[in-house]
């Protein structure tokens, strides 16, 4: 192989690294948001605290959690666990997500599902997450 074209194969590898690692994150982020709703409807407040930095904010649009011990509790406390005893489904969309180094941004929108007497879903909260 010349060097012209080792050259060229060493930097079209370096950047197909680049974008897998890119593709990695993103999916990792995503990961992060889809967890989110599975975890608080299945009451495993753990695992939806554990989506946080230890002190990780979270900022419900209600009410504002400064830690995840704050979120952990939240998911176990009195308001959580009276939506999803009738049933609840979290349901976050396709996230847009934005990179740069080691920061990034995700936005998506959720919507917060309640099932109602007649076993019926209804939309009881849409919001825009980031």
């Amino acid at each position: 192989m010349t060097e012209p074209a080792l050259a060229k194969l060493t930097e079209e590898l370096a950047d197909l690294r680049l974008r897998v690692s890119r593709l990695e994150d993103e999916f990792a982020i995503a990961k992060i948001l889809a967890t989110y709703g599975p975890a608080v409807d299945g009451n495993a407040a753990e695992t939806a605290g554990n989506l946080w930095t230890e002190d990780g904010t979270y900022d419900a649009q209600l009410v504002t959690f400064h830690s995840r011990e704050e979120i952990t509790a939240m998911v176990s406390g009195d308001m959580h666990q009276d939506i999803i005893q009738n049933g609840a489904a979290h349901v976050v969309g396709t996230p847009l997500i934005h990179i740069d180094g080691d920061k990034a941004v995700a936005t998506c929108y959720g919507r917060l599902y309640r099932q109602d007497e007649g076993d019926r879903f209804y939309v009881w909260r849409v919001t825009a997450v980031r």
